[in-house]
């Protein structure tokens, strides 16, 4: 969705659906009151749009839930310029490993907060929200033009890991229409046997996942003699652990643009 057609009435929707779920008891923190424009309900939300790596839009507003406090609405550019969509950012990423105490209960915690995600992000594409779902839909549409004024020929093979579905459909889309093939893995033990399956040219790999960190992940691909020359692209949208720097062969910082990415990918790919 572009920015200009999502009206602060609308953005107020979406704020109240989130709290409606996520404090399914009451308690929740106040909401900013509609404004007459769009800019001036958004100075309630935090800028986060990335100093390097791109200049897409990420503004955030740090809500919590009843069981997490740390949980952010989101709303951001992400692979096609000027297109906007919210997302629900757990915000549940720590290094905390097996072994370390109450890690049980840590990952019960995550997997609660995916739950409350789920449900509000159907939330919003019910109520006709932008969600990822639209920006897939709308990297279909360009990709789909774009493909047939182009003939078709098989290129190098793409494993794309991410566990957000709909961004993980839309960034296939958009590689195919560079002539890749593309696998989509929607955590970590599925990109595992998939790249062991079908070993790819390159991983484009989201660091944060709901079974293995990026991290795991990246590790037992170079574990695995018949992955562990493939070039690893990470995605993040936050600060990687310094033990990650320089395991992998290149970072993006999420949201970024296709551009980027198809530029990035065919650096490593010649290398």
């Amino acid at each position: 969705m572009k920015l200009e057609q999502l009206t602060p009435v609308r953005l107020r929707e979406a704020l109240d659906a989130f709290v409606g779920i996520a404090y399914p008891d009451g308690g929740a923190p106040d909401l900013p009151v509609p404004a007459e424009s769009l800019e001036g309900m958004l100075k309630a939300f935090t800028d986060e749009t990335p100093e390097r790596g791109g200049q897409f839009r990420r503004f955030t507003l740090r809500l919590g839930s009843a069981g997490y406090p740390f949980m952010k609405v989101v709303l951001q550019e992400h692979l096609i310029k000027g297109e906007y969509f919210l997302v629900v950012d757990t915000h549940d990423d720590l290094d905390i490993k097996e072994g370390f105490p109450d890690y049980a209960d840590w990952i019960d915690l995550k997997a609660a907060n995916r739950v409350v995600k789920g449900k509000v992000e159907r939330r919003w594409a019910k109520e006709g929200l932008p969600t990822a779902a639209k920006l897939a839909q709308v990297v279909a549409d360009a990709s789909g033009r774009t493909a047939r004024l182009r003939r078709l020929r098989t290129e190098a093979r793409i494993l794309v890991v991410d566990d957000e579905k709909d961004v993980a459909k839309g960034v296939k889309r958009l590689l195919e229409t560079q002539r890749w093939r593309v696998d989509v893995a929607l955590d970590g033990a599925e990109a595992l046997r998939k790249a062991k399956r079908k070993t790819p040219d390159l991983v484009l790999l989201d660091f944060g996942l709901p079974d293995m960190d990026g991290l795991q992940v990246l590790e037992a691909l170079r574990a695995d003699a018949s992955t562990e020359d493939v070039p690893i692209l990470l995605a993040t949208a936050r600060q990687l652990p310094l033990e990650v720097l320089g395991r992998a062969n290149g970072f993006l910082i999420k949201p970024f643009e296709g551009e980027i990415l198809f530029s990035l990918i065919r650096n490593l790919m010649s290398a």
